[in-house]
């Protein structure tokens, strides 16, 4: 499963709602997914482990929707439940295989939260501003490919190029926003 679309099956319902607190819903949670993903991967450390505690976050998020307040943001609302999914993960994962005590884990959670969240949203702007200074044509590219419905196959039909060729470019525009996100970061820090 790619880090980069939600898992289908956990709003999957969602997204063939028709009423607005549902489009809401499911547009919130989908802006947010690659970060919420990033934010318990820190907390347990563990990929397939990561989406399924997020999994189960978005079912908390969707239940408890009613009490999000949208004039807050909605990523620190999904990360402070999504804390607690990670928590209780540990916990039941410790009763699996004892390692820290749940005082550790909450202490550890905490500390990291902090950290992480800012961390994601520092790397999202960076990442942000780097597409911005992409050329057009490679922006368009980028739209094309992972921000809508089109395959990479039916982007490569309609530009005449090869899928081979399309995926090239790809490969070349991500090592580019890699590199200029990397830069951007480590000039923040200083």
């Amino acid at each position: 499963m790619s880090p980069d679309k939600p898992q289908r099956n956990c709003i999957e319902i969602i997204w063939m709602a028709d009423d607005d607190r549902n489009m809401m819903f499911a547009s919130l949670f989908r802006d947010c997914y690659r970060q919420l993903l990033a934010y318990v991967h820190l907390l347990v450390r563990n990929y397939a482990d990561a989406e399924d505690v997020v999994q189960q976050t978005s079912m908390v998020l969707w239940k408890k929707f009613d009490e999000y307040d949208p004039d807050t943001s909605f990523v620190a609302w999904a990360c402070s439940v999504a804390r607690f999914e990670a928590l209780n993960f540990l916990k039941q994962r410790r009763r699996r295989r004892a390692r820290f005590s749940e005082a550790f884990q909450l202490k550890l959670a905490e500390a990291i939260s902090g950290v992480a969240v800012a961390e994601v949203n520092q790397r999202t702007a960076a990442l942000e501003d780097c597409v911005d200074k992409l050329p057009e044509s490679q922006r368009e590219l980028l739209r094309r490919c992972f921000g809508g419905s089109e395959s990479v196959a039916d982007v490569a039909r309609e530009l005449g190029r090869t899928t081979h060729s399309v995926y090239s470019s790809l490969r070349n525009i991500r090592h580019k926003l890699f590199e200029c996100v990397e830069q951007s970061t480590a000039e923040s820090d200083k």
